[in-house]
């Protein structure tokens, strides 16, 4: 006999899979009233780890899965879904799951866990549809993502159950620089007046113009991790331990500069000839924008700036807040 119709849940990236886990861990201590199963992909494999491994119907889903691999998710030995939460960060997979699922009257939620690129993230052609949910971190990204053409009926505030748990502290070396990377190039072309090496550039230079004997640790993005590693750079793989050195992190935009904001790193948003802002806490004015070597020199001789107390509040009882809109998704 099948089970009941239960909700599939998945991500392929270490940032989205780091925001499931918490879940996960909760529907673990606390049951929900239906069936649950997980889909990762090998990135954030290590993010959820053994203790769920009765859940996990795979670990080794692609970015770019056939049709017919999506579809085996949905419905399998003992197992179907009556919904599906996934992450949307425009891989192919989450938009042939996203459209397998409607195509079958499945409830659809889809959660961006950071401030940016909405409609990219769902809907890169015409006619990919929307999930019914779609889960933002504040209000803040519910605006914009209204702006950018997302029906507000659709949209869902539940903050984010990672950053939540963050508390700030005085560690990190600020002699010690940490240069996120991210693929800005292959993600958005010209479009944004510079790429990721125009930054890394202005930030190198800044580094030998005040004479810093230690070498810039460098942590390539989770989908480029063999990129070649700039000289004078000191390779590393990102995870949160790394602020427990780096006091100084750089970056243009992605997720793990909340990370280090909101445990109370200098923190610093590089984006030489800027033509959009595409950083939450830069267009917030939590951060410095560095866009030129003036601007970064200013920002490098401030103090280090506390965490702003109101995009923290925005934070809290995140975990709560999910697991209602999960009850949602599947009552809906």
């Amino acid at each position: 006999m099948s089970e009941a119709s239960g909700l599939l849940c998945v991500a392929l990236d270490p940032g989205p899979g780091q925001w499931l886990h918490r879940l996960a861990r909760d529907f673990s201590r606390r049951p929900p009233g239906f069936p649950w199963r997980l889909a990762l992909g090998p990135r954030c494999t290590d993010v959820l780890g053994a203790e769920f491994d009765e859940h996990c119907m795979t670990r080794a889903l692609g970015d770019r899965a056939t049709m017919g691999e999506a579809v085996s998710l949905l419905e399998a030995a003992n197992w179907r879904a009556g919904g599906i939460l996934l992450a949307a960060a425009g891989w192919p997979v989450e938009l042939m799951l996203l459209k397998a699922a409607q195509d079958r009257h499945l409830r659809t939620g889809q959660y961006v866990e950071t401030w940016y690129g909405y409609r990219r993230r769902l809907a890169p052609s015409h006619d990919w549809p929307t999930p019914d949910h779609l889960l933002l971190p504040d209000t803040t990204a519910a605006n914009e993502a209204v702006d950018e053409g997302i029906d507000a009926a659709h949209v869902h505030v539940v903050g984010n159950p990672v950053w939540e748990e963050v508390v700030a502290d005085d560690g990190g070396d600020m002699t010690q620089w940490l240069f996120i990377d991210a693929p800005v190039r292959r993600d958005y072309a010209g479009s944004l007046g510079y790429d990721e090496n125009d930054a890394w550039r202005l930030v190198a230079a800044e580094h030998a113009r005040r004479s810093i004997e230690t070498p810039i640790l460098f942590a390539p993005h989770p989908t480029n991790a063999n990129k070649p590693i700039p000289d004078g750079a000191m390779a590393v793989r990102y995870d949160i331990s790394l602020l427990s050195r780096a006091g100084t992190v750089f970056g243009m935009f992605s997720a793990p500069l909340i990370d280090a904001y909101l445990h109370g790193r200098r923190v610093i948003s590089v984006q030489p000839n800027l033509n959009q802002d595409l950083n939450p806490l830069s267009r917030r004015r939590l951060i410095p924008l560095a866009t030129n070597p003036d601007t970064l020199c200013s920002a490098l001789d401030e103090p280090r700036r506390g965490v702003d107390s109101a995009f923290q509040l925005a934070l809290s009882g995140s975990l709560g807040r999910l697991r209602s809109a999960t009850e949602e998704i599947m009552h809906a």
